[in-house]
């Protein structure tokens, strides 16, 4: 409990101390205060997905959050921090406490160039975490992540801009059953606008993960893209490239036996990207996103995904909304004792504007997970939720 309550600590210090290096102007800056609460509650069939236990139980819900901004001509101050608590009614034992927070300083310097400056710290479970970002099982196990991260763009002219940008973050998981791990990403994007809907740009990375006593996976990767704008919120981005990655996993020792040397692994593969957001008409809009990336996992390994995921909005009347959100993650684990996998899932929901910043939502899910040619992790849960959620924009 200790961390968690650090994780509410620590983020508002990394913000007062941006707020500290900020340039006097921000004293007149125009503040804004947004605080949220979700609360609600849920029924789900496998609260483990896979893990060898099937636990059926029911779970209640509470989200508060902040976000805090400051902005100015030339300074954006942003605080985003969050908690998330979950009772679980059959089985206390899995009663968690999750927060994430974020801090981050932009800075334009001139009409041309502009940075940022961010850190983050978070406490999460493994298994919900790593659905939700990659499709990728894994057991359930408290995570505390922290990093920090600086990005740059530079206009050299009206239609050429390039990007840089660096991040690190550092993982630990108390109860020591996957190892600890740091990670360092660096990335390079020069792009060029060929006319005032279309862009062509090059987005090239590299990223060195190195987890502790078991390995260090490093990729590089380079992907041409084009995007076209057709409005602010309507574009489509396709890209497509090729990764490289060096996995190096270190040999057991056994006191009193020579050391055995350690394994290197190589693997590279073609990275695909595609995205669109698009309001169709007034009251339907949708999101896929498709495409095959590289994705280092928690238990020092690296996979290739192959995933499609949609996300649509339908306005059945101006205050109700029919929501749908598909998923199809696949993953090849690159190395001689890797299986694949799939995670699917479909999650329709309803919800109700019953009042100018309250929602009402009902939402029922089915997911999937399989290993290849089937055996012991395959299986499916079920999943029914209420949840309302009260927001004050701009309360001061």
């Amino acid at each position: 409990m200790s961390l968690i309550l650090r994780s509410c600590v620590i983020a508002p210090c990394v913000f007062v101390w941006l707020l500290a290096c900020q340039p006097p102007d921000l004293r007149a800056a125009e503040w804004s205060l947004s605080p949220s609460l979700e609360v609600g509650g849920e029924y789900n069939s496998s609260v483990l997905l896979g893990s060898g236990r099937e636990i059926e139980d029911f779970v209640t819900r509470g989200k508060p959050r902040v976000e805090i901004l400051a902005a100015t001509e030339r300074n954006r101050l942003l605080l985003d921090a969050g908690l998330t608590g979950e009772k679980y009614i059959k089985n206390g034992g899995l009663d968690t406490v999750d927060s994430e927070n974020r801090a981050s300083w932009t800075r334009y310097w001139t009409p041309a160039f502009s940075t940022q400056l961010g850190g983050t710290f978070s406490k999460d479970t493994t298994l919900e975490t790593e659905l939700e970002a990659a499709g990728l099982r894994a057991d359930r196990r408290d995570r505390y992540r922290f990093g920090g991260d600086l990005g740059g763009t530079l206009l050299l002219s009206d239609t050429a801009n390039v990007a840089l940008s660096g991040a690190f973050s550092a993982n630990r998981y108390p109860e020591g059953d996957y190892p600890d791990y740091r990670q360092w990403q660096v990335g390079l994007d020069p792009a060029l606008k060929i006319n005032p809907r279309d862009t062509v740009g090059v987005a090239v990375y590299h990223s060195d993960s190195d987890y502790e006593d078991t390995g260090r996976v490093r990729a590089v990767s380079g992907t041409v893209y084009w995007r076209r704008n057709w409005t602010e919120t309507d574009s489509l981005t396709v890209g497509a490239g090729y990764y490289y990655s060096w996995l190096d996993l270190r040999a057991l020792t056994i006191p009193g036996l020579p050391r055995p040397p350690d394994q290197e692994e190589t693997e590279g593969g073609f990275l695909v990207d595609i995205a669109l957001n698009r309001a169709w008409t007034e009251r339907l809009s949708t999101t896929v996103s498709a495409g095959r990336q590289q994705y280092d996992s928690v238990d020092a390994g690296t996979v290739e995904r192959t995933y499609v995921r949609t996300s649509a909005s339908y306005l059945l009347t101006p205050l109700l909304a029919l929501l749908l959100n598909l998923g199809w993650d696949y993953h090849t684990q690159v190395g001689d004792s890797g299986q694949d996998s799939y995670y699917l899932r479909a999650l329709p929901s309803l919800r109700w504007q019953i009042g100018k910043d309250t929602f009402l939502t009902w939402g029922a899910g089915y997911e999937r997970v399989e290993r290849q040619g089937g055996g012991e992790g395959d299986t499916e849960r079920y999943r029914g939720w209420v949840t309302l959620l009260r927001r004050w924009p701009n309360l001061l």
